[in-house]
This record gives C-alpha cells, sequence and structure tokens, in this order.
C-alpha cells in the first residue's frame, strides 16, 4: 500500500510539472513572448533541480518526506496560483521556477522513499512500475495543460493548475503513518556514522 502511494504521489507532482510547462510556454506566447523568451522559460524549469538535488537529498536523509512533500506542494500550488492574478513574463519565470523547485522535492523524495520501500526481490520491479508511473505522467501533462489553455480562460487555467498541483496535500493527510519504513531511521544513522569514520569532506557530491 505504501508504495502505490509514492506512485500516486509521483503521477500527480509529474503530471501537475509537464502540464505547466506547457501551459507556461502557450501563455507565454499568447503575451507576445519571442521564442527566446519562451526557450528560457522552458529552461526556468531546470535550475532548481540542477542546483539543489544533492541537497535535498540531505533534508529528505535528516527530516523524512512528509513535511519535504507538503512543502513542495504548496510553492507548486501557490506559483500557479499567482499568475491568475498578475499575467506577466516576468511572472510566468516565477511559476517556472517554483514548478522546477516543487519537482525536485518530489523526485528525490519518491526515488528516495521506492528504494527505502523495497526489498532485493521487490527492487526491479519497484523501480519499473515508478518509471511506468513517469510515463503514465508525462502523457497525462501536456494533456491537461493544452486542454486548459485552450478550454479555459487564462486565469480559470491557472486556478484549475494550481488546484491540481495541490492534490497531493490530500494524499499526505489522509496517509497520517509515516512514508518511511521503520528502518529507515536506522539505515541514515548507519550512513551518517560511515560518513564521519571517512574524515572531513567524505561523503559529498564530489566523492559520489
Amino acid at each position: 500500500m505504501r508504495i502505490t502511494i509514492v506512485y500516486v504521489l509521483n503521477i500527480l507532482n509529474t503530471t501537475s510539472n509537464n502540464a505547466n510547462r506547457i501551459f507556461l510556454a502557450l501563455l507565454a506566447l499568447k503575451l507576445g513572448a519571442t521564442p527566446v523568451i519562451v526557450g528560457l522559460l522552458a529552461a526556468t524549469f531546470s535550475i532548481f533541480p540542477m542546483l539543489l538535488a544533492v541537497m535535498v537529498g540531505r533534508l529528505h536523509d535528516r527530516f523524512g518526506s512528509r513535511y519535504l512533500l507538503m512543502f513542495a506542494t504548496l510553492v507548486a500550488g501557490l506559483g500557479m496560483l499567482v499568475p491568475a492574478f498578475w499575467p506577466s513574463l516576468s511572472i510566468l519565470m516565477v511559476a517556472a521556477l517554483a514548478s522546477g523547485l516543487s519537482s525536485i522535492f518530489f523526485n528525490v523524495c519518491t526515488q528516495n522513499l521506492t528504494g527505502l520501500l523495497s526489498t532485493p526481490q521487490t527492487r526491479a520491479r519497484y523501480f519499473s512500475n515508478y518509471s511506468l508511473s513517469n510515463s503514465v505522467a508525462h502523457f497525462l501533462g501536456p494533456l491537461i495543460g493544452g486542454f486548459s489553455i485552450d478550454h479555459l480562460s487564462n486565469t480559470n487555467a491557472c486556478l484549475a493548475l494550481a488546484a491540481f498541483a495541490s492534490l497531493p496535500l490530500f494524499v499526505l493527510a489522509w496517509r497520517r503513518k509515516p512514508l518511511e519504513p521503520a528502518h529507515a531511521a536506522s539505515r541514515n544513522r548507519e550512513k551518517k556514522a560511515v560518513v564521519a569514520a571517512a574524515g572531513n569532506g567524505a561523503g559529498g557530491a564530489w566523492d559520489m
């Protein structure tokens, strides 16, 4: 059951991120953006994932997934809410940054949870199913983004996508028990002990 919730969370956030990517690019064109600006907007989604992946992994080891996922959900929802009231190219950049920040928290947390919940016997199946959940989200996201801008007003589309981005909060509220297995805390302590025994500077991104 717990691994199914991880898949659901991944589908919801990845679908939202892909819908936002398409919607914001099309909205930028409606607002008169040049192809260069649209390309810059698309690249903005990747700024935080590029810079913060290692840091988010360390935060997950320290605090677990629940509060990080709640924070990421709020960021994504608020990010898509702002263009509904202030539609401008600069605000679209802010929304893209928020969506990218949310996605890196979800990607790190859900992939880490998939590993923690798996055993040597189930690991290949769990990660294969995780990849399938990504494929589902990459199919649904552009459809939702394109449908939103084609059939809703700009304001209503932003509100709808903000609401969709907030759906993981309901999943997390329903699942009150920790998402991590019982052995996760002891595994993190062992990891910290290995890093400490290796000396200062060990265990960083460059070592990996």
